[in-house]
């Protein structure tokens, strides 16, 4: 494809050597980017939801090994069972 010379749509400073497709120079292809992201800006800043309160996250800490083996023996199952089935842990929820 033959380079061309042009002038800009915007401005109208001449440009060389440029392929016949481009339209705006260098500095108005940056201002007409800036506004195109600021109009965008502008139009979606409020989509966003706003956070409702601290966020909370549910993390399970490990009983010991004393009080998993008094609570399977109180519930009248081995300690394997007891840990298979997930009761060795207790749910604790945390703020971040």
């Amino acid at each position: 494809m033959a380079l061309v010379t042009k002038r800009c749509a915007q401005c109208g400073e001449e440009m060389h050597n440029v392929y016949p497709s481009k339209r705006y120079c260098p500095r108005c292809m940056k201002e007409r980017a800036n506004e195109i992201s600021r109009t965008y800006y502008e139009k979606h800043k409020n989509d966003k939801p706003k956070p409702e309160g601290p966020k909370r996250r549910k993390i399970y800490k490990k009983k010991s090994l004393s009080r998993c083996a008094l609570e399977a023996y109180m519930l009248n199952m081995s300690y394997g069972n007891y840990v298979a089935q997930g009761l060795d842990k207790e749910e604790v929820d945390i703020e971040l």
